[in-house]
């Protein structure tokens, strides 16, 4: 049974010498700095995230490497949980699409058991969370694990355009950039999916922000310098990674690519919309006390607008 730590004061914690002490640890500060952040106690949620990252030793997780390339230039990472189907899609939409200079990688958050067979079969990496560390941390998972130049993450119920590695190979190789968001298209006719008015910016390239992390790409280099996603952000996180990189790369290290394309739905039911603005309320209640992060996301939603306006 996982010991509970949560509500001892951090210089109070026995953290124990094994691994598995220092594990149950890491895993429990995380729980509770989750449930602390849909409290809005954002201070001690990052106190008992910075100690989860301490401790936690992703080289522990279970894991089945059936990866074929030693050399990929490209790592996908799907981060995947209760996926009830849809990840076979996504999978064999990713499969037709990757070559030998790419590698993929299922990171598992959970209720994919039934799936799981037909995952060891086929020629990629499979790591098991021990618990539900949400999109951000899995995604932080998947990297720790990556070979690849780029790291590109999908999420697990898209479907990839037929070009989808060559379009983030050739945006990388022919410009000087850091990272790039691609286009979203709808999967279905869903009505939740209107009024999503920046999964798809048009047909031409222009400087952007990672928000769309389900279809991002970034230099893997930069990805871990930078220290990867915030494990506390369930939303947003794309807008928060690209201020720390845009600050330190300026803005034309990132742009939005046309061509790397994925089909996906906003959301698939009333209720899930509902909790996914309820979400998206809080974690941008959290942005807004990042210093700066209030001016960046208008500087940043004026250079869209403007460029949108000069190409339409």
């Amino acid at each position: 049974m996982q010991a509970d730590f949560s509500e001892k004061p951090l210089d109070d914690l026995a953290i124990g010498k094994t691994l598995k002490n220092r594990q149950e640890y890491a895993l429990s500060c995380f729980s509770r700095a989750q449930a602390l952040m849909l409290r809005g106690k954002f201070d001690r949620a990052e106190q008992l995230i910075a100690q989860y990252r301490l401790y936690i030793d992703y080289s522990l997780f279970e894991k089945n490497d059936n990866r074929k390339s030693d050399k990929p230039d490209i790592s996908l990472i799907v981060v995947t949980h209760n996926s009830r189907g849809i990840l076979d899609q996504c999978l064999a939409s990713i499969m037709s699409t990757v070559d030998e200079r790419s590698e993929v990688i299922i990171v598992d958050n959970g209720g994919n058991d039934s799936f799981i067979g037909e995952i060891f079969n086929m020629h990629l990496l499979y790591i098991k969370c021990p618990i539900n560390l949400y999109p951000s941390e899995a995604r932080n998972v998947g990297v720790s694990h990556a070979i690849g130049r780029i790291v590109a993450f999908v999420d697990d119920d898209a479907i990839v355009a037929k070009n989808f590695v060559q379009s983030i190979r050739d945006a990388f190789d022919s410009r000087d950039i850091v990272g790039l968001r691609g286009r979203i298209l709808p999967r279905t006719s869903s009505p939740f999916n209107k009024n999503i008015g920046h999964y798809d910016l048009g047909n031409n390239y222009i400087l952007a922000m990672l928000n769309t992390e389900g279809n991002a790409a970034i230099l893997r280099r930069i990805y871990e310098e930078i220290g990867g996603m915030n494990p506390l952000l369930f939303c947003h996180e794309g807008i928060e990674i690209s201020y720390r990189i845009h600050k330190r790369y300026g803005f034309e290290k990132m742009i939005y690519c046309p061509e790397t394309i994925i089909h996906h739905d906003y959301a698939d039911s009333q209720a899930k919309l509902i909790a996914k603005q309820k979400r998206a309320r809080l974690m941008h209640r959290y942005l807004m006390r990042i210093p700066g992060m209030k001016q960046y996301l208008k500087q940043m939603e004026n250079l869209i607008k403007e460029q949108i306006g000069h190409d339409s």
